[in-house]
């Protein structure tokens, strides 16, 4: 019986401890980070841009590439490429180089965008890979 009643005295002494003033809560709680609107953007609007530069992508099929390549791509407001780099860029002497300047020179025929008029991103990384278009 003993033992019981230490029990509840320790489970009331926890359920005080958790309690606690709002002011408190408002001093150790770490602040929201803040969404960055740069780099938000669906994966229906990336699916679309995707749809509309993958046509103009003409990679080689020798030699094999078989990575994901990564473009990041900056647009002005009206869709406008502004600029399109490899992140990271392949050496000269890597196979998937060449897949990897066909993907920039896509993006640039493709130029300009259809973007949405809602977006609130400014630049954004595709992926370009050979092994999901077969």
């Amino acid at each position: 019986m003993r033992s019981l009643s230490l029990i509840a005295a320790a489970a009331m002494l926890c359920t005080l401890a958790a309690c606690g003033s709002d002011d408190d809560a408002a001093e150790t709680e770490a602040p929201a980070a803040p969404k960055n609107p740069a780099t938000t953007i669906s994966k229906a609007d990336a699916d679309a841009l995707r749809a509309e530069i993958y046509p103009f992508w003409n990679a080689p099929a020798e030699p094999p590439c078989h990575e994901q390549l990564k473009i990041r791509i900056d647009l002005a407001e009206d869709g406008s490429v502004i600029r399109a780099d490899a992140k990271p860029e392949l050496p000269y002497d890597n196979p998937c180089r060449a897949a990897q300047d066909a993907a920039i020179r896509a993006i640039w025929a493709a130029n300009p965008l259809s973007v949405p008029n809602h977006r609130e991103w400014s630049s954004l990384t595709l992926i370009f890979d050979l092994d999901a278009l077969l």
